[in-house]
C-alpha cells in the first residue's frame, strides 16, 4: 500500500507541473524570472507535450489496471495540460498557412544551421567592433547583400553575435553579415552615441564591404527590440537629408525590426504591467532623464517621429503577447509608415513573447525566418528572388531549411 501511495503521489505531483508549465504562458510574469519560464514553457512547449503524451500513456495503463479514482484525477489533469500545449499550436499552424511557410518537426527537434566563416573582433570605429560572418562556400555568383545586425539588450547590456545561429542562417542564405557592439548606455555614453555607432559601422561596411566579398550598396540593417529601436533610428536618420548630408553615408535599402519600441514617451507612459524589466529605468538610463526633463532626447531616438517617404522599406516582427514591449509600439509604427508611402509589412506572432526566437528551431523562429529572408530578397537583393547561388552554395542552403 505505501508504495502504490508514493507512486500516486509522485504521478499526481508530474501531472502538476505539467500543468504549470502549460498554464505559464497564458499568465503574466510576475518577475524577471517568472517571464524567463514563460518563454522556455512558450518556445519549448513542444519537448513538454511530448513528455506529457509519454506521461499520460503511463497513467492511463494504470488506470487500466488498478482501476484507481485518484489516477483517473492524475490523467485528468494530464489531459488538460496536453490541451493547454495544444492550443498555441493551432494558431502557429494557421498563422503559417496563411503565409504559405513549411513548418518542419525535423528542425525544430534536430535542426542546425551550416558552418560558416566568422572573423571576429574587427575594429570599425574606436574600440569598437564587429563580427563578420560570411558564408561557408568559397564562390559566389557575385558580391553578397550585406546585413548590419544590432543586440538588444536594454540598450546598457548584450553583446555581438548573441543570435549567432540567425547571423549563421542568414549567411547560408546568401548573405554576409556585419554584428556589431556598441556603447552601452550610461552616465558616459547616453543616446545618441549608440544612433551614431550604428551609422558609423554602416559607413565602415560600406568602405570595407570588398574586402569580405560584400557588396557596399546593398546594406540592411536589423535589430531585437533596443537594437530594433537603434536599426530603425538609424536607418531613417540615414534616409533623411539631413542626415545623409550630416554624417555623409548612403541610406540603406532595408531595415528589419524584431519586437522594438517606436514611440519612447508612449512606452515610457505605458510600461507593461508587471514591469519585471524596470522600463523606466532603462530609458532613463539611455536617455538621460525621463520625458519631462528630457523630452528632445526622447523625441530624438523614436523612430515613431522619424517617419517620412523616404524611409526604408520596413519589416516589423512582434508577438501579440510580448510583456517586455507591447505589440503596440509596432501597430504605431506601422500607421506611420503606411501614412507615408513607405513600404511596411507586419508579422505579428499571436503566441509569441519578446525574445521568442531565442529558440532558434521554434515553429515562431521558422515562420520568423522565412518571412524575413522573403523580405530581404524582395528589398536588399532585389526582383522578389533570392541571392544568386553557386551550385554549392545553393545545396547548402536548401539542405539547411
Amino acid at each position: 500500500m505505501k508504495v502504490r501511495h508514493l507512486l500516486w503521489v509522485l504521478l499526481f505531483l508530474t501531472a502538476a507541473t505539467f500543468l504549470l508549465l502549460s498554464l505559464l504562458p497564458w499568465l503574466p510574469p510576475l518577475t524577471y524570472d517568472m517571464w524567463k519560464f514563460r518563454l522556455v514553457s512558450a518556445e519549448w512547449g513542444s519537448w513538454c507535450l511530448g513528455l506529457a503524451l509519454l506521461v499520460s500513456a503511463v497513467i492511463g495503463l494504470a488506470c487500466v489496471r488498478c482501476k484507481s479514482r485518484r489516477l483517473t484525477l492524475a490523467l485528468g489533469i494530464m489531459l488538460a495540460s496536453v490541451l493547454l500545449f495544444c492550443l498555441p499550436l493551432c494558431e502557429i499552424w494557421q498563422l503559417a498557412q496563411s503565409l504559405k511557410v513549411p513548418l518542419s518537426a525535423t528542425k525544430f527537434f534536430a535542426g542546425e544551421v551550416g558552418p560558416d566563416k566568422t572573423i571576429k573582433d574587427v575594429v570599425y570605429a574606436g574600440d569598437l567592433t564587429l563580427d563578420v560572418h560570411l558564408p561557408g562556400v568559397s564562390q559566389w555568383d557575385k558580391s553578397l547583400p550585406a546585413v548590419v545586425v544590432i543586440h538588444g539588450g536594454g540598450w546598457n547590456h548584450g553583446a555581438k553575435s548573441d543570435f549567432y545561429k540567425f547571423d549563421r542562417w542568414l549567411t547560408c542564405n546568401g548573405f554576409a553579415v556585419f554584428d556589431i557592439n556598441y556603447r552601452l548606455a550610461g552616465p558616459q555614453s547616453r543616446f545618441p552615441a549608440q544612433r551614431d555607432d550604428v551609422i558609423a559601422a554602416v559607413k565602415w561596411v560600406q568602405q570595407h564591404a570588398s574586402e569580405y566579398g560584400a557588396d557596399g550598396t546593398k546594406i540592411a540593417l536589423l535589430g531585437r527590440s533596443a537594437g530594433a529601436q537603434l536599426a530603425l533610428l538609424a536607418a531613417y536618420f540615414l534616409a533623411s537629408p539631413a542626415g545623409a548630408h550630416a554624417v555623409a553615408v548612403s541610406p540603406v535599402r532595408a531595415v528589419v525590426a524584431f519586437y522594438g519600441p517606436t514611440d519612447l514617451i508612449w512606452g515610457y507612459d505605458n510600461v507593461m504591467q508587471p514591469d519585471v524589466i524596470n522600463a523606466r529605468f532603462l530609458l532613463e538610463n539611455y536617455l538621460g532623464g525621463s520625458p519631462a526633463s528630457a523630452e528632445a532626447a526622447y523625441k530624438s531616438a523614436s523612430p515613431l517621429l522619424s517617419v517620412s517617404k523616404l524611409c526604408a522599406p520596413t519589416l516589423l516582427l512582434h508577438g501579440k503577447r510580448d510583456h517586455l514591449v507591447g505589440f503596440h509600439h509596432t501597430e504605431l509604427l506601422k500607421a506611420a509608415l503606411d501614412q507615408s508611402g513607405v513600404p511596411a509589412e507586419v508579422l505579428a506572432l499571436p503566441t509569441a513573447d519578446h525574445a521568442f526566437d531565442y529558440n532558434f528551431n521554434g515553429w515562431n523562429s521558422q515562420i520568423e525566418q522565412e518571412v524575413v529572408r522573403r523580405f530581404l530578397s524582395k528589398y536588399l537583393v532585389g526582383n522578389g528572388s533570392d541571392p544568386k547561388r553557386s551550385s554549392a552554395g545553393l545545396e547548402q542552403t536548401e539542405a539547411n531549411r
